[in-house]
C-alpha cells in the first residue's frame, strides 16, 4: 500500500489485498483504498464483500468466464445468493 501512495501510477492492480488480514487491519485497508480511489483506477480481485462494495462495477467470474456484471451491491447480493 505504501507504494500505491507514493507511486505516480494511475492504475493499481490488487490481487486479494486483504487475504491475510484480521478484521481491524482489513478495515484500515478499506479506508486507504477509499482514499486511493479518489484519483486512481483500482482493479482488484477479491472474495470479500467489504472489498467488492468499494467498486463502481463488479464482475463475478468462474474459471475465466464472466457470470455476472453489475454495480457492487447487486453483485454482492448475487454472490451471496449463489452460495
Amino acid at each position: 500500500m505504501a507504494r500505491a501512495f507514493v507511486s505516480p501510477a494511475r492504475v493499481l492492480l490488487l490481487d486479494e489485498p486483504g487475504a491475510s488480514l484480521d478484521d481491524e487491519s482489513d478495515q484500515r485497508l478499506i479506508e486507504q483504498l477509499k482514499k486511493l480511489r479518489r484519483n486512481r483506477t483500482i482493479i482488484m480481485v477479491s472474495h470479500r464483500p467489504s472489498h467488492i462494495r468499494l467498486a463502481d462495477k463488479a464482475v463475478m467470474m468462474d474459471k475465466g468466464s464472466m457470470l455476472f456484471v453489475a454495480d457492487a451491491d447487486k453483485t454482492v447480493a448475487h454472490m451471496l445468493e449463489s452460495n
